[in-house]
């Protein structure tokens, strides 16, 4: 199926809020233009609402009111966007770039090459680019040799990316596995590039596998504007209008981590097992990278996880920004994610926590996705169930998460033989509502929990 072209499409252009108000583009990008777009080109053809918020973003360049601003640095920017579309948003950074005299800055729009006729197109169109270096080339999301082309025609001009832009991208469930694999392709070899992303909100328990996955490899922190009010979330705003993204959210790349402390921050962790006095859930350190990085290097661990296709990747670099990641978020109030080793006579022999902490906008209440990796040699042992027991105490004695799940691939059938085991309360999701195809979602509430302990059978 045609993902720009799904069945009983039926979508109208957007309304745009003033974003172009000051563009010279803004007649490529209206009604009409977008009708035409979206007869030819589905999804692709018309310009999402996310992508209002990031112009706004783009717009208060280093501005004081936001809080992280996007900064422009001294040198010269590399700038990709994925599923560029219409190509509003790099065309109207590459025209705001231009206004402030930075004619060494460099924007690629991608997208699927059937779509990159739509974006050479609209590109002829913006006269106010002519002097300015914009390039259409294609990207399919998992498209491993697509992001090498890409790749390498950077390198070529010796040239690095320096920021990845993404508008309105996290929607079917069947497309964030080959997003997350382009991301992390084209962040592998490039110096701390800055991801800036854009989305509505449409389905929180579709799309915390996805952020569950992507806090695995990037530090990521919301961006907040500055108002009467007080700091709130930037693009909050816009929920009155039909459709609209309710977070801007800025993300780091494996590489880098700069997300804010907040005043309280949690304790290291150190969980001690009574049943298995040899076992320990502790907070990574750096003299872990070697041990962790075999954990995730070895395919037989990672078979079910839909993200790592290429173990290989998992270099000493790589691993030592993971790990220092994991630190900083558990130096959070609330932190996003609690990643912690498993650890066996004082070796390390896996990863778990919760890779994903999300807080629901309207209630304030926060659910961890828990789970847990072991190696071959510290399986049935009764460690795995082990490791969760431990692990949703935390949850829910230290940490007063409200909820607490575990979402798996169905075929994983080692794990969800192990929560069914435990007592937990799974239900199969469908294929087509997966966030990664047929899973399970298990469940777990502090209430039940309390009442397992109180039983002796948690």
């Amino acid at each position: 199926m045609d993902p720009n072209f799904p069945r009983d499409l039926a979508i109208s252009p957007s309304t745009e809020d003033g974003s172009f108000a000051a563009s010279t583009t803004s007649s490529a990008f209206g009604a009409d233009a977008q009708t035409t777009a979206i007869q030819r080109y589905g999804i692709a053809g018309r310009v999402w609402e996310a992508a209002y918020i990031l112009l706004r973003y783009f717009h208060e360049l280093d501005s004081s009111v936001l809080e992280p601003p996007f900064h422009l640095p001294a040198e010269p920017m590399t700038v990709v966007e994925l599923g560029a579309g219409m190509g509003v948003t790099g065309f109207m950074l590459a025209e705001r770039l231009l206004a402030l005299g930075r004619q060494e800055d460099r924007i690629i729009l991608t997208d699927l090459p059937e779509v990159c006729d739509l974006l050479q197109e609209n590109l002829r169109l913006q006269e106010s680019l002519r002097s300015a270096d914009v390039i259409v080339t294609p990207l399919a999301w998992g498209n491993a040799q697509h992001a090498k082309d890409v790749l390498d025609e950077i390198v070529k001009d010796g040239r690095a990316i320096t920021h990845i832009v993404c508008s309105d991208l996290v929607y079917f469930p069947e497309l964030l596995a080959p997003l997350l694999r382009s991301l992390l392709e084209l962040t592998s070899s490039s110096p701390s590039p800055l991801i800036t992303i854009s989305y509505k909100i449409r389905s929180l328990a579709k799309e915390t596998a996805f952020w569950n996955a992507f806090g695995l490899w990037f530090t990521f922190e919301p961006v907040f504007v500055r108002g009467e009010a007080g700091w709130t979330r930037f693009g909050e705003d816009a929920d009155a209008s039909p459709g609209p993204p309710s977070i801007a959210a800025r993300f780091n790349s494996p590489t880098l981590a700069s997300s804010s402390t907040l005043p309280t921050a949690m304790a290291p962790i150190s969980l001690r097992s009574t049943r298995y006095p040899e076992l320990e859930l502790r907070t990574a350190t750096l003299d872990d990278v070697a041990a962790v990085r075999e954990v995730f290097g070895n395919p037989a661990n990672t078979e079910y996880d839909p993200v790592v296709s290429n173990p290989a990747k998992f270099t000493v670099e790589r691993v030592e920004g993971m790990i220092q990641r994991w630190e900083k978020s558990q130096q959070e109030e609330k932190p996003g994610a609690v990643s912690i080793v498993v650890v066996v006579d004082g070796a390390v022999q896996g990863v778990g926590g919760m890779g994903h902490i999300a807080t629901d906008k309207e209630t304030g209440k926060r659910t961890g996705d828990a789970g847990v990796m072991l190696n071959a040699v510290a399986r049935k042992k009764g460690y795995g169930a082990e490791a969760m027991r431990l692990t949703t105490d935390y949850a829910f004695d230290v940490m007063k998460l409200d909820k607490v799940t575990a979402t798996m691939l169905a075929k994983n059938e080692p794990m969800v033989n192990l929560m069914k085991k435990m007592g937990w309360k799974g239900r199969l999701i469908p294929a087509e509502e997966g966030e990664w195809g047929e899973e399970w979602m298990f469940t777990m509430m502090p209430e039940e929990w309390a009442e397992m302990r109180k039983a002796g059978t948690a």
